[in-house]
């Protein structure tokens, strides 16, 4: 994978046709976030799309599942971080429901 996430959302380029000055914004923004770090730019856009999995958007899933296979990423390792991604979620339903035996 790059060490850079050359490729930017769409939404980004929808951003800078109608507001430039906040696009400038966020587009520093996310070139920050997705900049090799701590994390390498393969486990950010996993987690990412894995958040994305998790809340619902199934257009964010799709575009940066594109893009992680177009540098390389294999369809194993995206099942691999959607499972993780909607097991955390579905713990979060048992803790929140445990709740309900709380007295």
């Amino acid at each position: 994978m790059e060490s850079r996430m050359n490729e930017k959302p769409p939404c980004l380029k929808i951003l800078n046709e109608h507001d430039p000055e906040y696009g400038k914004i966020f587009e520093e923004l996310f070139n920050t976030t997705f900049s090799p770090g701590a994390l390498d730019v393969k486990t950010k856009m996993l987690i990412a799309m894995g958040v994305n999995a998790s809340t619902g958007m199934g257009y964010g899933c799709s575009e940066i599942a594109k893009i992680l296979e177009r540098q390389g990423i294999t369809k194993k390792e995206i099942s691999e971080a959607l499972r993780v991604a909607s097991t955390v979620r579905a713990i979060q339903g048992v803790v929140t429901g445990s709740e309900a035996y709380n007295k």
